[in-house]
């Protein structure tokens, strides 16, 4: 696998994988009971996302461990740009198989992915550095975005008393950049899934 700090031959589980579709799958079941619901549908959207976060941050151990060994550990804002500049590498792809959706493990290995699938892998890699990420939901833009809680200039996504710097995973942009057409903050649903 390519990685910042260069090729890494990392242990891949078919199993891992499996389990973990069967668990984004399952909770992708649920989510669309509760969307059309004008009181349920953000709790139902926040667990799907906290539930497929939690099966699969461990499953990326090997991959947030290499990343531990070649990120600064002392400077957290250049360490969310190097892990940001990495899934903003992912090819775009959307599942086809009806969950619109990659789950984190196997869009990790493939470096695949869409918003979302990106968002995940990188909330992943940062908790596991210490850095505290929110991720970003909003329906009216169809978009996920991942912010974090570092030091640095740009747009700020306000979360539970913090100012998370915003991490836009599919567009090439730097860190704290946002699409001026997606700057209205109340169409953003922050997701602690931690």
């Amino acid at each position: 696998m390519d990685l910042p700090s260069g090729r890494s031959e990392l242990p891949w589980s078919p199993e891992e994988a499996e389990q973990e579709l069967y668990t984004a799958q399952r909770e992708y079941r649920i989510l669309q009971t509760y969307l059309a619901s004008p009181t349920l549908w953000k709790d139902a959207w926040a667990r799907f996302y906290r539930m497929v976060y939690r099966e699969s941050a461990a499953r990326l151990d090997a991959i947030t461990e290499a990343f531990a060994r070649a990120l600064p550990a002392a400077d957290p804002t250049e360490s969310a740009r190097r892990v940001l500049a990495w899934v903003q590498d992912f090819l775009y792809e959307r599942d086809p198989s009806g969950l619109d959706f990659v789950p984190p493990l196997a869009a990790a290995f493939g470096r695949r992915g869409d918003c979302d699938s990106r968002a995940l892998v990188m909330a992943a890699i940062l908790e596991a550095s210490g850095i505290d990420c929110v991720l970003m939901l909003s329906r009216e833009y169809s978009h996920a975005m991942l912010a974090v809680d570092v030091p640095g200039g740009g747009q700020r996504f306000p979360f539970q008393g913090k100012e998370y710097l915003v991490a836009e995973t599919t567009a090439k942009v730097g860190l704290g950049m946002i699409d001026s057409s997606q700057t209205d903050l109340s169409k953003w649903l922050g997701v602690e899934l931690e």
